[in-house]
């Protein structure tokens, strides 16, 4: 017959005999009898065995908290089985916030009131606008259990955990324990949902045994954070983890507060150095957040470093590129840093505005107001948020295919057949005066004024449409007569090759239509290199062909042409603002690169006219001197691409439609490392053209000005960052060999630095040579001159070694002793 044992009710510690002292918890006088544990193989029949293919699948019956914010925590919101487990300060509202939950949910509920009376229960809801409830009041767990199955409600609340009496005295390791392992069984035996509220410690974790957060389903945590309330998820078996729900404690409980980042920014202050917007990620909820920076003089040996709600060691790394990389002196300066707000956030994207703030504080100098930044710091001083790649330009046949290119990728076009001239269908009738075109639309029953339906109707009634163009006097440019028109086809715009020494249909590829194929093929390459964490981006420079029907417009339509684009890939649901994000971007970037905003336009594609795997698409216009043509197009491609080229389409829930892949091998998607899922990420793309882009800033730049004596000069005002010639050193006497030495060393000098190129100009006189580098862009001139030598008019030697440098924009000419130079072209040369 087995033995009596005796356990300690605070630790669960067993003994054969009682003792005095707990040698587990040193608590004292703390064991109680307990009855003899039953034989450990009963002799009731095993479970039967269970094959998995033959378990009916447990779908997740959700149903909603009543708070949008807490059902985003929540993953959706309550699962039918679930239990929770919410801890929390004393007095942060976990009880405020049940008691609101439970009159929003419209189904039997019962809470378990351990810490309060009823009358202290019902003061509380009628201050909530609680109408009714019911309370238990029974806090001993078997007697708590049999309530239960009795009245099998579907949701039950547990204020608090550390309340219910099981097995040792309430609170107690043991007894929380023993509590939270039978609701468990309960709660997933009646398919009943239960939320239970746990004390924490001083360390801010729940109290009580490591084992009950491993028993329940949800951890979350509801914590003060200024005038909000933040509940997070540390854990969550049927949602995202890390996510971030905000409320305000108000008169009548706990509010929503539905534009987190508006509420967060609302008392920044403006112009103030070390204050920066910074965005910022909570599991996938994007925040704008404020990150200040204070810096003051330590009287002490080692400075001070405070990061309240930014991670530590993060910051010391970023305090550290700054000091090596950028040459900021921080040893003598306390840090403050601070994540305004109260929020706690340990984002990698918020390293750049970390930086930002601490150099804006440290030289006294306020950021833009305006200015929002986003971006991981590497050791080597880059902001990590795009990857560079260098794709093949031969495309396997497959990969376009997929894309839709091949079905898709194609104009349309017509012949005359008395000029055989070929035209681009839509090219041709844009210039058609309005008569012929009413003749058209009339033609081909289609409203007058939809262009593109007309196009789309002719293309689908080829013959009718080749008739409809002859009878409507469609004008052939060329001979500026009515031609005879053929029916309208499509040509595919793609260069076709072969690969191996045979020409057959395995052998088919394809010169690239666009950089972005490649890019989408070497997705995870890209990834597996470089373990990125969404959202991030892949950018390459390179040729592009396609087989134009009729090349012209100078650069405009070609055949081969230079193309650099970026594919940024974002979470599902946030690609909208990513996308906002990157039309501002580039708008910003182009004026960078000396483009003036009031020619540059942009233009929202409307839905008839948006390419087949795009959401939403602006293109960027620039006027040039001939009228508006396309720079830019930044398009939301969804999940589109790597939907299309990815395996296991089905299982990864593609939204876009795409062709089924049954080639593919290798499963192109991102695995989050908190939650463990795997999502397809949906694309930005901003696509430029190279060549136009150059036109563009060459246009833009080209200058034409009187000077006051009447004279004209052509300037090229190219930014210094993008000019072909930096500076240009000219000796002003070509037959003075020491004058000549002397500007060819310092010319060999001023290469070393690596500024970019550094042109000896010695043809022509010195006027000539300004001006012909005026017309080339060359920011700088640089003139050595007798004063430089030492054989100045006067006969001192004070400006030896000293230049004359003109500015190419003003044409101010200002003295410089050579090493100086380095400092002021690196200042004024640099992005």
């Amino acid at each position: 017959m087995a033995k009596a044992q005796y356990r300690c009710v605070e630790c669960g510690y067993r003994t054969p005999k009682p003792l005095g002292r707990c040698p587990g918890c040193r608590s004292w006088n703390s064991f109680k009898e307990e009855a003899p544990s039953p034989p450990p193989f009963p002799h009731s029949p095993p479970q039967p065995l269970v094959r998995l293919s033959e378990v009916e699948e447990g779908g997740e019956a959700r149903f909603s908290s009543g708070f949008k914010e807490m059902d985003r925590v929540l993953g959706g919101g309550f699962v039918a089985g679930e239990v929770v487990l919410l801890g929390g300060e004393p007095g942060v509202g976990k009880s405020t916030l049940l008691l609101q939950v439970a009159d929003r949910l419209g189904k039997k509920s019962v809470y378990v009131a351990g810490e309060e009376s009823p009358g202290q229960i019902r003061l509380r809801a009628n201050r909530l606008g609680v109408k009714d409830l019911l309370l238990a009041r029974e806090t001993r767990l078997e007697a708590l259990l049999h309530l239960l199955q009795a009245e099998r409600p579907e949701v039950v609340f547990v204020d608090s955990i550390q309340t219910i009496e099981a097995g040792g005295s309430p609170g107690s390791l043991v007894s929380v324990r023993e509590a939270t392992m039978a609701l468990v069984q309960l709660a997933k035996a009646q398919k009943m949902t239960a939320i239970l509220v746990g004390h924490v410690t001083k360390e801010g974790v729940v109290a009580g045994p490591k084992a009950i957060e491993h028993a329940v389903d949800a951890t979350l945590f509801l914590e003060s954070a200024g005038g909000f309330r933040l509940l997070r998820s540390a854990k969550n078996r049927f949602g995202p983890v890390g996510e971030l729900g905000v409320f305000r404690m108000g008169e009548k409980g706990l509010l929503e507060v539905e534009n987190p980042s508006e509420a967060f920014l609302m008392e920044r202050p403006l112009g103030v150095p070390g204050s920066v917007v910074a965005l910022g990620l909570s599991g996938e909820r994007a925040l704008a957040l404020e990150v200040q920076a204070l810096a003051a003089k330590t009287p002490f040996p080692a400075p001070r470093r405070v990061a309240q709600g930014l991670d530590g060691r993060r910051v010391d790394v970023v305090l550290a590129v700054l000091e090596r990389r950028l040459g900021l002196s921080l040893i003598h300066l306390d840090l403050y840093l601070n994540l305004a707000g109260g929020l706690r956030l340990s984002d990698p994207g918020l390293d750049l505005a970390v930086a930002l703030a601490v150099y804006s504080a440290v030289v006294g100098r306020p950021l833009p107001p305006e200015l929002a930044v986003v971006g991981e710091v590497g050791l080597a001083g880059e902001v990590r948020s795009v990857e560079g790649l260098d794709a093949s330009i031969l495309t396997h046949r497959l990969v376009l295919y997929y894309s839709g290119h091949e079905s898709t990728f194609a104009d349309p076009m017509v012949d005359n057949r008395i000029t055989k001239k070929r035209y681009r269908l839509d090219h041709l009738l844009k210039d058609q005066p309005e008569e012929v075109l009413r003749r058209l639309y009339r033609a081909m029953e289609v409203e007058e004024g939809a262009f593109s339906l007309l196009i789309k109707a002719m293309m689908q009634s080829p013959g009718r449409a080749g008739g409809a163009l002859t009878a409507a006097g469609v004008i052939d440019p060329a001979a500026g007569e009515a031609g005879d028109w053929t029916p309208p086809r499509y040509f595919n715009m793609m260069f076709k090759t072969y690969v191996g020494p045979v020409e057959e249909e395995a052998a088919l590829a394809y010169l690239r239509p666009e950089t972005a194929q490649g890019i989408f093929i070497n997705f995870k390459n890209v990834l597996d290199a470089t373990s990125r964490k969404l959202p991030f981006g892949i950018a390459q420079i390179g040729k592009a062909f396609r087989n134009e029907i009729t090349p012209r417009n100078f650069l405009f339509r070609v055949r081969e042409f230079e193309q650099m684009e970026i594919e940024y890939f974002v979470r599902p649901g946030e690609d909208e603002y990513w996308h906002r994000y990157w039309v501002e971007e580039r708008l910003k970037w182009w004026q960078e690169m000396g483009l003036s905003r009031a020619n540059l336009v942009p233009f929202e594609q409307p839905p008839e006219e948006l390419a087949h795997y795009s959401k939403a698409t602006v293109d960027l216009l620039y006027r040039f001197p001939h009228g508006l043509e396309e720079l830019e197009g930044i398009a939301n491609r969804t999940d589109f691409d790597l939907g299309s080229h990815t395996k296991d389409q089905e299982e990864l829930g593609i939204t876009a439609k795409v062709l089924k892949n049954e080639h593919s091998t290798a499963r192109l998607a991102y695995r989050d490392p908190e939650t463990g899922r795997w999502v397809v990420p949906y694309v930005i793309e901003p696509s430029a053209g190279v060549d136009r882009g150059v036109l563009a800033l060459l246009a833009e730049a080209f200058t034409r000005e009187e000077l006051p004596n009447g004279e004209e000069r052509i300037v090229l005002r190219l930014k210094p960052q993008l000019a072909p010639i930096k500076a240009a050193v000219i000796p002003l006497a070509k037959n003075r060999p020491e004058i000549t030495e002397y500007a060819k060393r310092l010319k060999a000098r001023l290469q070393a630095l690596g500024l970019g190129r550094i042109l000896y100009e010695d043809t022509g006189n010195i006027g000539k040579a300004y001006r012909r580098h005026d017309e080339v862009g060359t920011p700088f001139a640089l003139t050595v001159d007798y004063d430089t030598i030492g054989q100045s008019k006067d006969g001192t030697t004070k400006l030896k070694d000293t230049v004359t440098v003109r500015d190419r924009d003003t044409m101010e000419q200002i003295r410089l002793h050579v090493d100086e130079l380095e400092a002021f072209l690196r200042e004024r040369l640099r992005w």
